[in-house]
């Protein structure tokens, strides 16, 4: 595990470590900005070998979804949509997401599990956790 860093600068980008292996992974903790125009913000685990977007996180506000999906050889998978419970991302509020490998991804907010990504891609090719959009972080555990 890399250190936390605290106040990252946006876009982030930070080493997730050799190999993904079983159980929890990087831990984002932050928030939605207020008053942002797009009001939106992603979190991506690349496989940096292979240029792959292994998972992209996207909570959509305006929509009030949280987007998953895949990038592989530069083309878009479908899109999952579906969470257990409301939308866990509130405009201004305070957040921490965590990701825990099993068969799938398993992605909690806030203490709570939200919804399984099914692995399209191998997780263990991950090495680099990528922030960027209408968030301010506090602290990126790798």
């Amino acid at each position: 595990h890399s250190p936390p860093s605290t106040h990252s600068p946006l876009p982030t980008v930070q080493h997730a470590g050799d190999r993904q292996q079983p159980g929890e992974g990087p831990v984002v903790g932050g928030g939605c900005r207020t008053g942002a125009p797009g009001r939106r913000f992603h979190a991506n685990l690349w496989s940096s070998a292979s240029g792959d977007l292994v998972l992209h996180v996207n909570p959509r506000l305006r929509e009030g979804v949280l987007v998953r999906n895949t990038r592989q050889h530069g083309s878009w998978g479908p899109e999952e949509r579906q969470t257990t419970g409301p939308m866990p991302f509130q405009r201004g509020q305070p957040f921490q997401v965590s990701r825990h490998l099993c068969l799938a991804f398993a992605l909690w907010v806030n203490g709570r599990h939200v919804c399984d990504y099914s692995h399209r891609l191998p997780p263990a090719t991950i090495d680099q956790l990528e922030v960027a959009g209408d968030v301010t972080l506090a602290c990126v555990t790798c």
